[in-house]
């Protein structure tokens, strides 16, 4: 699961974006986390462009490739969220068939999340979520989000990079069209979200359907986004937290709706 507040730099970004782009979730409880390591620094895209140029591992291909996705990513915090000549305004809707994968251990968002991507990417044999913890180095703490993202790459050839949306001072709007755009390039983001009781609640307890509310509060979280409706205006979320029983879309557990805006306050990091 995921946050937002970390070092001297995102505290400063913060500040900043106060007066017109609040900060998400910046009194959660990190008692309530169940899979996310909140000692993380933001990535700074110019930083992580400098390092995937000098990354020897990769090959020329993918190298330019993850460029290609880190230079999207900057040019989407530059432009101050602007429309882009090359952007396309979502369509009415759009789902992708990104699988539930139940998280086994109550720190394991980041493997589930790992799951439902590999198995959404038709990866066959698809490695259990305790070697998948393993792999991206899961502790008590949780998981961070680069060895996540390095497993997926490797697995499935990727090219998944990390969008703090706190760092990069992105309003909803530009949040909306980084997820919308990475659906309709059918690649479900991986979400890292911190939900307080401003955004969040139990809709159990009587805020069934209400797309405003996430269904809980919790430190930090990891799940796929994995569709919108409304042009945009609502987000389905695959969520290996919830299961069958619990509020969802589907009968077997998983899903449900909420709004961007809402989406927006809570997330942290968009991984697409």
């Amino acid at each position: 699961m995921k946050f937002k507040r970390l070092t001297a730099v995102l505290a400063a970004t913060v500040m900043a974006l106060s007066t017109a782009t609040a900060a998400s979730a910046s009194t959660v409880d990190w008692a309530n986390n169940t899979g996310v390591n909140p000692n993380q620094s933001a990535v700074i895209l110019e930083d992580r462009l400098e390092e995937i140029k000098n990354d020897n591992s990769m090959s020329e291909e993918d190298k330019q490739r993850h460029i290609e996705k880190v230079e999207y990513f900057i040019e989407l915090r530059d432009s101050s969220n602007k429309t882009r000549a090359t952007y396309t305004a979502p369509r009415k809707e759009k789902t992708l068939s990104v699988p539930y994968c139940k998280q086994e251990e109550n720190n394991y968002c980041g493997p589930a999340t790992v799951q439902q991507t590999c198995k959404y990417y038709g990866k066959a044999n698809v490695d259990t979520q305790t070697d998948i913890a393993g792999e991206i180095g899961t502790t008590s703490s949780g998981t961070d989000v680069q060895p996540i993202l390095n497993y997926v790459n490797g697995k499935l050839g990727t090219t998944y990079e990390q969008f703090w949306l706190s760092a990069n001072a992105t309003n909803y709007e530009g949040s909306k069209r980084l997820i919308c755009e990475s659906i309709e390039n059918n690649c479900p983001p991986i979400m890292w979200v911190s939900v307080s009781s401003g955004y969040g609640g139990n809709r159990n307890l009587g805020i069934n359907g209400d797309t405003s509310k996430w269904p809980y509060t919790v430190g930090g979280h990891y799940l796929n986004a994995s569709g919108y409706s409304n042009y945009g205006e609502v987000y389905r979320m695959t969520d290996p937290w919830l299961g069958k029983g619990v509020y969802t879309s589907n009968p077997n557990g998983g899903m449900f709706w909420v709004n961007n805006y809402t989406t927006y306050m809570v997330t942290n990091v968009v991984s697409a």
